[in-house]
């Protein structure tokens, strides 16, 4: 590998003069021996050591993004959006999975910072007691931070519009005359949104059309407890999309048909909605918009930019509507 001496030799020129041209430093170098130096470097293949000059210039080109799952169509498609937006800048990205276990979000970012990434993007776990006032300790410590789909009023975040998207949904059933709708997920910010968009159009918050679970999801078991032979709604919601894959099978197996007697509405618009039959309606939450702008906040913060929009950012998903939706029993 060739080194910043071999082309001061080659180049009959100083080692500092070779270092201030490779660094793009500001000097009084004349442009014909900038030039030289360029082309000898790139003829040799010159690569500079990378560590050598993160610890100069205090910059490891790496950002960190802490995700609950890979698993899951949304989160790929946000890290996707967030590399678009910062390879381009010579950043490169760090995934770590958290598995929505508070500790272990913890103990990676505790990892990470002992490793100097220059950033982190995190969608938080949801379950730690005291989380947002662990992320403002790491932000007074002058930690990189920008949130994902948990706003914090003095964190940069981004987020999808809750409210909006669980509007969207009800003013949805709601005009195909659903009066009884049900949840199924996590007893979260979602959930108020929906209930909230519930009580707007007169449709009454019955807890007992709620099946809240924890992080692992329901299992067979529960969505046979839950609907029976005959589910006392119309309709069901859901936190995200994943949650109503299994349904299909259990309707399918109970007679149950959809959308005749139940209407499905699911939320993240996965690809796997897609291909179900009938296709699923959900809320799309545009997850390569959200990473862009994360990856945008974040190389804001670490290279100390003016930034030309703001920090904290709230972006309004869309209902995509297909098969899986139809009018309420009774009303057609």
């Amino acid at each position: 590998m060739a080194t910043i001496k071999e082309i001061a030799q080659l180049a009959q020129t100083s080692t500092a003069t070779v270092s201030y041209v490779l660094s793009n430093k500001p000097a009084r170098i004349s442009e014909k021996t900038r030039q030289r130096i360029l082309k000898i470097a790139a003829d040799l293949d010159y690569q500079p050591n990378a560590l050598v000059h993160a610890l100069r210039s205090k910059i490891s080109y790496a950002i960190a993004v802490l995700v609950p799952s890979l698993k899951s169509g949304f989160f790929p498609e946000i890290i996707a959006g967030i590399d678009d937006e910062v390879s381009g800048s010579g950043f490169q990205l760090m995934i770590c999975q958290h598995s929505n276990s508070p500790e272990r979000l913890k103990k990676e970012i505790q990892l990470l910072r002992s490793r100097r990434v220059d950033g982190l993007i995190v969608m938080p776990s949801g379950g730690l007691q005291g989380e947002a006032k662990y992320f403002s300790e790491l932000r007074r410590k002058r930690v990189k931070l920008v949130l994902v789909e948990q706003n914090q009023p003095d964190i940069p975040f981004v987020i999808s519009n809750n409210d909006t998207g669980a509007k969207q949904v009800i003013d949805h059933l709601f005009e195909l005359g659903h009066r009884e709708i049900g949840y199924v997920g996590h007893r979260d910010r979602r959930l108020e949104s929906y209930c909230r968009a519930m009580r707007e159009r007169g449709i009454p918050v019955r807890e007992s059309h709620f099946l809240i679970f924890d992080e692992h999801g329901p299992g067979v078991e529960d969505y046979s407890a839950f609907l029976g032979p005959k589910p006392r709604f119309t309709a069901l919601a859901a936190t995200r999309d994943e949650f109503l894959f299994p349904l299909y099978d259990y309707c399918l197996a109970a007679k149950l048909a959809i959308p005749d007697r139940l209407s499905m509405v699911g939320y993240a618009n996965f690809r796997e909605g897609k291909i179900l039959s009938p296709k699923l309606t959900s809320v799309d939450q545009n997850p390569g918009e959200i990473g862009r702008e994360a990856g945008r906040i974040a190389l804001d913060l670490i290279l100390e930019r003016i930034p030309q929009k703001s920090h904290q950012i709230t972006l309004d998903p869309k209902l995509v509507v297909r098969e899986s939706t139809g009018p309420a029993p009774g009303t057609r």
